[in-house]
């Protein structure tokens, strides 16, 4: 462990050597880890850009492309300390920053095992350190400028390499890519690295529908080709379709929203902001690297119905709803933009922002492909409520019709008993006759025949004593259009000029959210007790 004096130094070191690399250009543009303004999904994007570019043309002219993903045997531990200093020189960093290096790489000792037993270092980058990425760069650099014979490339995110190539055929691509895996190979060996060749594996991407896999070794082990490999965490097909990446990250994400679900009880729990950003560990799992799959991912209703899955599965646990509430009706009461929806918007602000003729800043981009992300709900929102039988979503759409209103709505919780009435999902008989939980749907109060959250709510006069507060603050019996009303306040727009105007108009607001969040509360709860008794 460095002490901060040391750190100090290091931060220092690593500020000089980035500063003579940038301006003597001296980076490889190969490189895509540990460099700034550059991720994985850049280096996923090239390998793609490659197989569409083979795509292109008549079938008959398509050509293959190959991609290799190199398995490097524990490389940042393993690169030798001379073969660092050498990089350096080749890359005439200063000679005060070589010495520095050079020096901090002299005399290290490991202490191993429960006697602490001294042994000598003399390789490695040091992990764990800020200058220890840089280092690795300036080593692998060597590897990633190797000339390539025209229609091979070499690509890296860190130490993870992967070989490109495109060709006509699949004897054509053998003959192209098999002597670049050599030449990788030999590198390696002569570095101190080492490939790993029964974890290396390739793909072929195309669109053609019959061809023949090349032959791919790498010293002298048979490289498989198959149907897809795990490139930097995204799962690339021969089709490229992201069906397989999809179907993996929805897994995932549902797994890891059941997990998370158990800190998120209906009753009790965290609060509403604390259920939203646990939520977000869901949308991180199944949309990692959505800029790449997503135009094309989300085109086929498998790949967004997987995906809404697993989203709806943290949406119900954030909004304490009923696990029959719709992936609509719970998405948009979470507040959670549908992760297809999502996924698309990342994609085109990325295309926006590689755009040469954009010139808006990032966040015009993004404020613009957000609003073309809420039509496009606003639409699906809608089109969900005409769907044949969706009785709770055809509720929610009536309380809250209007998506951008609702997401843009003042911080509130959303109770239990506060989700069943705007979900319809919970302690109603005609809810419940749905799953045989009740005999029939007769009101048990007033005998009317459809005991609804509309007929609990607003008509029922078991509950006039509750809704009384309400009717004297609107001067008129509450309705459903008032609800998104009262719940998302007053626009912005529509508020006076006149502070004080403003601030009796608001108040108002808040008193009024307040008596109808309290006689939504004080009816179910009522109503819940009075359902328990009948079964006991």
């Amino acid at each position: 462990m460095l002490n901060s004096t040391a750190k100090l130094l290091e931060r220092l070191l690593l500020s000089r050597l980035n500063q003579h690399l940038d301006l003597t250009g001296q980076r490889s543009e190969n490189q895509y880890g540990f460099r700034h303004g550059r991720s994985t999904e850049d280096a996923i994007q090239r390998v793609i850009s490659a197989a569409r570019g083979a795509a292109s043309g008549a079938t008959q002219h398509r050509d293959l492309c190959v991609a290799v993903s190199l398995d490097v045997c524990n490389a940042f531990n393993t690169v030798p300390w001379p073969r660092i200093d050498a990089a350096l020189r080749r890359k005439n960093v200063p000679a005060y920053i070589n010495r520095t290096v050079r020096s901090y790489l002299q005399d290290r000792t490991l202490l191993v095992g429960e006697a602490l037993t001294a042994r000598r270092t003399t390789c490695g980058v040091p992990q764990g350190s800020v200058l220890g990425p840089s280092l690795w760069n300036a080593f692998y650099d060597e590897l990633l400028d190797i000339d390539m014979p025209p229609g091979a490339q070499l690509l890296a995110f860190a130490d993870d390499v992967a070989v490109v190539g495109t060709s006509r055929t699949g004897p054509t691509a053998t003959a192209l890519l098999n002597p670049v895996l050599q030449t990788v190979s030999t590198w390696m060996r002569d570095n101190g690295l080492a490939v790993a060749p029964q974890k290396t594996e390739a793909v072929v991407l195309t669109g053609k529908y019959v061809f023949t896999d090349p032959a791919l070794l790498v010293d002298g082990h048979a490289v498989p080709v198959k149907k897809s490999i795990r490139y930097l965490g995204v799962q690339l097909d021969t089709r490229l379709s992201f069906t397989e990446h999809i179907a993996n990250a929805s897994k995932k994400a549902t797994k890891s929203a059941n997990a998370i679900g158990r800190l998120m009880p209906n009753l009790g729990g965290p609060a509403q902001a604390k259920r939203a950003l646990l939520g977000s560990v869901t949308n991180s799992k199944l949309l990692y690297a959505s800029t790449v799959w997503a135009t094309i991912g989300v085109k086929r209703a498998k790949n967004r119905n997987a995906m809404a899955r697993a989203q709806r599965a943290t949406a119900l646990r954030t909004i304490r709803a009923y696990r029959t509430v719709s992936a609509d009706a719970s998405s948009l009461l979470s507040s959670m933009l549908p992760a297809d929806l999502l996924a698309h918007e990342r994609a085109r602000v990325s295309d926006r922002l590689s755009d040469a003729g954009e010139h808006r800043t990032k966040q015009a981009v993004k404020t613009r492909e957000r609003e073309i992300s809420i039509a496009s709900w606003q639409s699906r929102w809608d089109r969900a409520a005409l769907a044949p039988g969706a009785v709770g979503r055809r509720w929610t759409h009536r309380l809250l019709p209007n998506v951008a209103r609702w997401l843009t709505k003042p911080p509130m919780d959303l109770t239990y008993h506060l989700t069943q009435a705007l979900t319809a999902h919970g302690c109603f008989r005609s809810y419940l006759l749905r799953f045989n939980r009740a005999e029939d749907s007769y009101c048990c109060y007033c005998m009317h025949p459809d005991d609804t959250a509309d007929h609990t709510l607003f008509d029922c006069p078991r509950w006039e004593d509750e809704r009384s507060t309400l009717v004297r603050l609107l001067r008129r019996p509450p309705r459903p259009a008032d609800v998104e009303e009262i719940l998302c306040g007053p626009r912005s727009d529509d508020l006076p000029d006149d502070p004080a105007a403003r601030l009796r108009i608001l108040e108002q607001a808040m008193t009024n959210r307040r008596e109808l969040t309290g006689m939504i509360e004080a009816i179910m709860a009522a109503k819940e007790e009075d359902e328990r008794e009948e079964q006991r």
